[in-house]
């Protein structure tokens, strides 16, 4: 028997801002977290992000330049079905850890063909265990940098069972270091 699935579209458009995706990504990162979805990532997919958590997809973005009349639009589709079983999912009580969390940010410079989603998922895979979440603070690209693109992202640390060292955090941030110099040769400032 056919069944139709609920689809929800979202859509922004604005003259002149290349950035577009990033404030439709946030708008769906705050809209995610204020109906209880916490674990959301936004995977590189050819031209596209696809939208997933905890392992299951649950819509996509896309950014479409309109290059004659200077305008720039992201529009996202978000499968409901989807969303609404992880919701459902989640809210599950889970105790907050006994542990603080240590940040650390970390700002790189790397080629102007280098996907932010892939240096995201890089970065998690440095430190699978200790590192709970990574987040994009800040992107820029200037003439000064020779046209290569500034990243800027927050690395929070946490274990489940102590309280991080500063040595251990500054081994696993090594790591990340290393990773991004080896995967994208980034230059850390």
């Amino acid at each position: 028997v056919p069944r139709e699935r609920l689809l929800v579209g979202i859509a922004l458009a604005e003259k002149k801002n290349e950035k577009i995706t990033l404030e439709l990504k946030g708008v769906l990162t705050v809209f995610f977290e204020k109906i209880g979805l916490l674990a959301c990532r936004f995977v590189e997919e050819g031209n596209m992000l696809r939208i997933e958590s905890d392992h299951k997809v649950i819509g996509f973005l896309e950014a479409t330049p309109h290059i004659k009349k200077q305008m720039y639009s992201a529009v996202a589709e978000i499968d409901m079905d989807a969303l609404l079983g992880l919701v459902e999912g989640e809210k599950e009580f889970e105790e907050l850890s006994k542990y603080p969390s240590v940040m650390r940010d970390i700002s790189l410079l790397v080629g102007s063909d280098v996907r932010i989603g892939r240096v995201l998922e890089e970065i998690q895979k440095a430190s699978p265990v200790l590192i709970e979440n990574v987040d994009l603070m800040d992107e820029y690209m200037d003439e000064k940098f020779g046209g290569k693109q500034s990243l800027t992202f927050r690395i929070v640390f946490q274990a489940n069972d102590r309280t991080l060292t500063d040595a251990e955090v500054d081994k696993e941030f090594s790591k990340v270091v290393s990773v991004l110099k080896k995967q994208f040769k980034a230059e850390i400032r």
